[in-house]
């Protein structure tokens, strides 16, 4: 064995590839990785076995070249000799082994670098799926302020397309005064080294938003910090973007129209242009073709015809893009370069045209523009004969160096002092990587070399192989290098050199790094996710989903999200859910589940369908948020707006919407119902005599005992101060709707036992009925209040029935009201004032220039309704007296109060508190923000001289 044959054996059998030679398809030579792959342990047993006992599939049979091209490169199936197939990918190169024209075989084993990078692959889709869907807003900053990374949720809030965020600054993206203030925060962050909790002001275009951002710092793994995240949550830019994108979608329509124009005219033109140079095409030896930027032939001229075997017409119908020999010759790649860069390339290719025709050739590749428009000029020069010819001097360094160069990994060796013998083009050109590096920034080190160095000089002072990774720098961004050194032993005992073999494992390093920072989004969102298998089996959960739900990570995982499950949506709702997610791959909605305590909660719903590279179902992941006190809250406003305050029985809106449901059942079905109001006899006198808070506890017994002598299907509502109004339905007669009526008397004269006292009253009762009395729920109202008059009328204690004579009651009121409009008129009546306080100066209230405002009074109360609020054009809301008396005790007054004020605030109108009688209800309101008070504290109700007298004396103390 000479010295080469000896170093190519040492290269062979510590390359990290299989490397096999054959002649006729039969094994003459076979590298110990080999043997791996195949499932031998003895190299000289493959000899002589034939290749296709191994292979699934046909192999490339490249003819001998002089000087050896980049092998081509595909995936192929190997049998083992256990019967187990392998995945590989395999290179050939043709050379002449033993004066035999012969092939050499590179296989690499794809089995595991697939898994793992299927599962990596997975894995970035899922984490970059949660990031995009969750509905925080969410962004990556390096340390100088530049954005990393931004969802589409950010995107949105700033008008830009998600690519072009990164790289960009605060500056760049908001106004100054706000890009100052997210600049400081950031700093903040960064100096403190941990998370904070900001709530941060940005107004987008006249908008103004507000935003709960946690930010904080993302740290590698030696725990130095490389970058600041941050999660908000905002989706009122939702429309915005949607606006933004339909005009963009439709300047992209009109600029694709027209590109296709201009091309249409590019291409007549060109047509024309040619058609002048025809004659000189027609006469030149060599092969001219000219192609559209898009690949379509144009032109072929009689010499290319009889080249490639084909008509001109027949080259005029093909395009580039879509011929296998261009593209197994690598043209397509070297157009596309020349294409884009405008430069010219010669080639040299051996291939086998589309009609048959084999050939060497040598070709030159040129652009030029017709118009503005790329085109593509191709000459060829057969050199097939010459190409045979210089064949016939390939030899073994060829086949050396065939192996070294077109390794896809750096190859170097060195002698036992540390000199290189020997690099491959990879390490060529990393090496003229590192001294462009070094000529930009001549203070940068270059400790990857001396490490390299060192790994040499160990590996020939121990006889033992060494792995190191190394850290290259490059043109843009460093490259990882996984570097494997072997000793190679010479006639003495000693090492005579130092193979090394790299591996570029920078996609790896890459994809770890942007699972860690996908991995920390995931773990620090506010939001709780879920990510389960197809088959719904929990594979992660988040810090979120454990503080939301009660469960530990380690409960859930596993286990099905049926343990989340509730009683409050039927089955019909999950079939409904699963159906969408299989045919949209998406759900999203309100849904009751229970916590790990028993304690039911309403969360809203993402559901997402990440599928395989097939489309099959893979994952599901699941991004909720608790929406349980939002509910609550939009439940206790509408309880307000239809409900009693003092009682919590119905209100009048809501009354009269029964009665009106109550009165369309009747007239379908025929049957009768009554209207009955109950006034209690003497309260005022209760009221004034024993204080406001004792009266309203008789009105809660009073109203919860009508409620408890009533059927289920009955209505008790409080439409007054002291007044009650009943529906009942389904009656059989007057009598049976009078039996209730003296039942309801005699339960309301029993006593009333209150703190300190106890009680008797007594109340009248007026009764309509449907269908004698009236079919309208304003009428039979009116006509039930007539007859509780005429009970009140009788001495109290007892109840009527509406007779039609009450009707003329009602004209004398009319009567009395005329009266009352013609005293105003003739100045006969008196008016008394009662001064308003602004509770933040403790001035009086400034009279208003011109014009009146309009107030809604006692409201909460009787006839009030939130729909007023929005029905009329009022100025004023005023807080009624009997939930500010007891505020400053009952906690459930107070809130009300509250309520009114944020009700009234966020409708921009001057919120006034009535019934103001001592220093502890005015610092109370004071201190709940209420800007105006009324009451005896600061004035009862006076004549005008008495007010005029007053304001004076105000005034002068102020």
């Amino acid at each position: 064995m000479n010295r080469a044959d000896h170093h190519l054996h040492l290269l062979t059998d510590n390359s990290l590839d299989a490397i096999f030679i054959t002649i006729g398809g039969v094994f003459v030579y076979a590298n110990a990785q080999t043997c791996r792959l195949l499932g031998d342990t003895r190299p000289d047993s493959l000899i002589g076995q034939p290749l296709a006992r191994f292979c699934t599939g046909e192999l490339p049979t490249p003819a001998l070249p002089a000087v050896a091209p980049a092998p081509a490169s595909l995936r192929q199936t190997l049998q083992r000799l256990d019967g187990r197939p392998v995945i590989v990918e395999l290179r050939c190169a043709p050379f002449r082994f033993n004066d035999q024209e012969a092939v050499l075989f590179f296989a690499r084993d794809l089995s595991a670098l697939n898994n793992a990078g299927d599962a990596m692959a997975q894995q970035q889709i899922l984490l970059r799926a949660i990031i995009d869907h969750s509905t925080a807003v969410i962004f990556v900053k390096d340390p100088d302020g530049r954005y990393l990374l931004a969802n589409r949720h950010f995107a949105g809030l700033v008008g830009r397309d998600p690519d072009t965020i990164p790289g960009c600054s605060d500056a760049d993206l908001f106004p100054a005064d706000i890009a100052r203030a997210f600049q400081q925060r950031d700093r903040e962050v960064l100096q403190q080294g941990q998370s904070c909790e900001f709530e941060e002001h940005a107004c987008v275009g006249a908008e103004e938003r507000t935003f709960l951002t946690i930010k904080f710092p993302l740290r590698d793994r030696h725990g130095d910090i490389y970058a600041l995240c941050g999660i908000a949550t905002d989706i009122t830019a939702r429309k915005a973007a949607e606006a933004a994108l339909l005009e963009l979608n439709r300047t992209l329509e009109q600029r694709i129209e027209e590109r296709t124009e201009a091309l249409t005219r590019t291409d007549q033109q060109l047509r024309q242009a040619l058609t002048l140079n025809e004659r000189i095409l027609m006469t030149s030896s060599s092969a001219i073709l000219v192609f559209r930027e898009d690949g379509q032939c144009i032109l072929a001229n009689p010499a290319a015809a009889r080249m490639t075997g084909g008509s001109r017409e027949q080259l005029e119908a093909q395009n580039f893009r879509t011929l296998s020999p261009w593209n197994e010759a690598g043209l397509i790649q070297a157009a596309d370069r020349v294409l884009k860069a405008g430069t010219t390339e010669l080639l040299e290719r051996q291939l086998i045209t589309t009609f048959g025709a084999e050939l060497w050739a040598e070709m030159q590749l040129s652009r030029f523009d017709i118009d503005g428009s790329a085109h593509l000029l191709l000459m060829m020069q057969d050199i097939t004969d010459k190409r045979r010819a210089e064949e016939a001097l390939a030899n073994r360094e060829l086949a050396y160096r065939t192996l070294a160069s077109n390794s896809p990994d750096a190859i170097l060796r060195y002698a036992p002092d540390g000199r290189v013998l020997y690099m491959n083009p990879v390490v060529e050109r990393m090496l003229t990587r590192l001294r462009q590096c070094r000529a930009q920034s001549p203070q940068l080190e270059q400790p990857e070399l001396a490490e390299l160095e060192r790994a040499v000089r160990a590996v020939v002072e121990s006889g033992e192989p060494r792995e190191l990774e190394l850290l290259v720098p490059g043109d843009e961004d460093a490259r990882y290098l996984s570097v494997r050194l072997v000793p190679e032993y010479g006639p003495t005992d000693t090492p005579s050199s130092v193979l090394a073999v790299g591996r570029d494992v920078t996609a790896l390093k890459n994809a770890e790094k942007e699972l860690r920072l996908a991995a920390s989004v995931f773990h620090a969102s506010a939001e709780g996710v879920m990510i389960t298998d197809a088959n719904g089996v929990i594979l992660s959960v988040n810090p979120a989903f454990t503080e939301i739900t009660g469960y530990s990570r380690e409960e859930a995982l596993g286990n099905s999200p049926r343990m989340l499950r509730s009683d409050r949506q039927p089955p019909e709702f999950y079939r409904r859910m699963w159906q969408e997610l299989s045919t949209q791959g998406q759900w999203q909605g309100e849904i009751w589940n229970r916590r790990r305590d028993g304690q039911a909660y309403l969360e809203w719903l993402t559901i997402n369908r990440i599928d395989d590279d097939r489309g099959n179902p893979a994952r599901y992941v699941a991004v909720f948020h608790d929406i349980t006190e939002l509910r609550r809250k939009d439940e206790h406003i509408h309880r307000l707006a239809f409900h009693d305050a003092l009682t919590g029985l119905p209100n009048r809106e809501l009354l009269l919407e029964r009665l009106q449901q109550a009165l369309e059942r009747a007239a379908r079905e025929g049957r009768r119902l009554s209207i009955t109001f109950i006034d209690l006899d003497r309260f005022k006198g209760f009221n004034d005599a024993l204080g406001h808070d004792v009266g309203d506890s008789l009105l809660q017994q009073i109203g919860e005992r009508l409620r408890a002598r009533l059927r289920a299907s009955d209505t008790v509502a409080r439409v007054g101060g002291d007044e009650f109004v009943v529906l009942m339905e389904n009656l059989h007669s007057a009598r049976q709707c009078a039996a209730k009526a003296q039942q309801l008397l005699d339960e309301i004269a029993r006593p009333v036992v209150l703190p300190g006292y106890e009680l008797e009253i007594s109340a009248s009762m007026g009764m309509a009925f449907y269908p004698e009395d009236g079919d309208h729920p304003m009428e039979l109202m009116k006509r039930a209040d007539m007859a509780m008059y005429a009970a009140k009328g009788a001495g109290g204690d007892t109840y009527r029935f509406f007779r039609e004579e009450m009707l003329e009651r009602t004209a004398h009121r009319l009567r009395i009201e005329m009266d009352l409009r013609r005293a105003l008129s003739n100045d006969e009546l008196e008016l008394h004032y009662q001064p308003k306080i602004d509770l933040s100066s403790g001035l009086l209230t400034e009279l208003r220039a011109a014009g009146v405002r309009v107030a809604v009074d006692e409201f909460g109360t009787g006839y009030s309704s939130l729909a007023y609020l929005r029905r009329l054009p009022l100025d004023i809301l005023k807080i009624d007296r009997s939930f500010v008396l007891d505020a400053v005790d009952n906690e459930e007054d107070a809130q009300i109060v509250r309520t009114i004020l944020a009700l009234g605030q966020s409708l921009r109108m001057e919120v006034v508190a009535e019934g103001i009688e001592n220093e502890r209800q005015a610092s109370l309101l004071r201190g709940l923000g209420c800007d105006r008070a009324q009451g005896y504290l600061y004035g009862r109700p006076m004549t005008p001289p008495q007010f005029a007298d007053w304001l004076t004396s105000s005034c002068q103390t102020h």
